[in-house]
């Protein structure tokens, strides 16, 4: 019987295991735990910051109507009002991406209403944000002050998006390309809370989140979100094969080559990022084109040269680079792109018909080294090539020339053989002779 119940144990496992597995999204719902009958509600609803795009439905006080977004900011703030006493659920499911796997959202948040006491000893209109320790009744004899709210909230350039109140708690700012930093500054409706969060902030080309907070002096809070996005067109431009490429400010996000390492260089006497390996000799920049398609490039004594690309090929890794107009002659092959299992770089064919397994593909190694390299797809092997390859009708020829050769020793055999025998003979007619 116990054989019977491992027997079974194990054959359940097996088969969760062969279950598709949905990943539980980071999604969170911000909101507070108790309110009074009449307040205004907010509800911020989150992603993780990778968030490529995400869609989802929000059901119970808020709405019963699916909302999507694309490209918008991973948080959105919805409000609804506490209109009697009860239990406000607010549900959310859906979905979100990062660009790369899908995940799923599914959670929820409740508020507890309540009527409005007569006395709330000296405090606000609002009771205490979500806290384990807090009941849904508030304390009636506890004195302290629980508004956390902001009777101002600005920043030093650009303009806060909406305009501010105090109920709304989440903002956007649109600065130029330029900009560094930016100065937020707050203060509390009651002179007893805390402001957190403000001052002069750095700021990176892109999206920027900076989140000032309102405690109340009696602990709870209320959270500001400001989000800043800097105009992320480049400072430096640098020309390649006749194009303007720009160099890219935010990185944060891009995938560096093993064995690269950040650093920085001036160029047009403005400092940027590129990154170096030391193996290869090889130092590479990010950069964007015209057409808004962004990659590596190879830069040398400030000059850009060539594209980088990492490729995988029969498991080694290489680099696409670009291929000099000079060296795309290659006697009995034909310039072109060619493919490698899902991958298209430039390469050449061989005119050859018998010949249609092979390409060859000009790449840089791990050493740094330029060169040409042959790519078997039949045997899916990657050799060095020296600008010669044996084609059929000239491993024939060799093999004629190889009988041939045989032909010639087994002659020049026969005839060393006849004259040994005839030089033999020669020496024996004078003997008998004499004889």
């Amino acid at each position: 019987m116990k054989k019977l119940k491992k027997i079974v144990i194990s054959l359940w496992g097996a088969l969760l295991l062969m279950m598709p597995v949905h990943i539980q999204a980071n999604a969170s719902i911000r909101m507070p735990s108790t309110a009074y009958v009449g307040d205004t509600i907010s509800v911020t609803i989150s992603v993780p910051s990778n968030s490529k795009s995400w869609a989802y439905a929000v059901r119970g006080a808020v709405s019963e109507e699916p909302m999507g977004f694309e490209g918008d900011p991973t948080t959105n703030t919805y409000t609804f009002k506490a209109s009697k006493e009860g239990t406000y659920t607010v549900s959310v499911e859906g979905q979100y991406s990062d660009g790369v796997n899908d995940y799923i959202i599914k959670t929820s948040a409740s508020v507890t209403v309540v009527k409005r006491p007569t006395n709330n000893g000296g405090g606000s209109s609002r009771p205490s944000t979500p806290s384990t320790t807090t009941p849904a009744q508030e304390p009636q004899e506890d004195p302290r002050s629980k508004n956390y709210d902001l009777s101002s909230l600005s920043v030093d350039q650009g303009t806060l998006t909406p305009e501010f109140s105090s109920d709304v708690t989440e903002y956007r700012v649109h600065l130029p390309k330029d900009a560094t930093s930016i100065t937020v500054s707050a203060k509390a409706e009651d002179a007893a809370a805390t402001v957190i969060g403000t001052g002069k902030k750095e700021l990176q080309a892109g999206d920027n989140t900076i989140e000032v907070t309102c405690r109340s002096e009696y602990g709870t809070e209320q959270v500001y979100t400001i989000h800043v996005y800097v105009e992320e067109e480049p400072l430096v431009y640098l020309d390649h094969d006749g194009k303007s490429l720009g160099v890219v400010r935010n990185t944060q996000d891009v995938t560096i080559p093993d064995g690269f390492k950040e650093s920085k260089t001036t160029i047009d006497d403005t400092q940027i990022t590129v990154w170096t390996n030391e193996n290869m000799h090889a130092t590479i920049v990010y950069l964007i084109d015209e057409e808004d398609q962004k990659g590596f490039y190879l830069l040398e004594d400030g000059k850009v040269t060539s594209s980088f690309v990492p490729v995988s090929i029969a498991g080694r890794t290489l680099y696409q680079i670009d291929v000099p107009s000079d060296q795309r002659s290659l006697a009995g092959m034909q310039f072109q792109t060619v493919t490698i299992k899902d991958l298209e770089l430039s390469g050449w064919v061989f005119d050859d018909p018998d010949l249609e397994n092979f390409c060859v593909i000009y790449v840089m190694n791990e050493k740094g080294e330029r060169a040409y390299y042959q790519y078997d797809s039949a045997e899916e092997t990657l050799q060095r090539f020296n600008g010669m390859s044996v084609t059929a009708d000239a491993y024939a020829s060799v093999q004629n020339m190889q009988y041939v050769g045989f032909g010639l020793a087994a002659a020049f055999a026969i005839a060393a053989i006849a004259l040994g025998a005839w030089m033999a003979l020669r020496v024996r007619k004078p003997r008998d002779k004499a004889k």
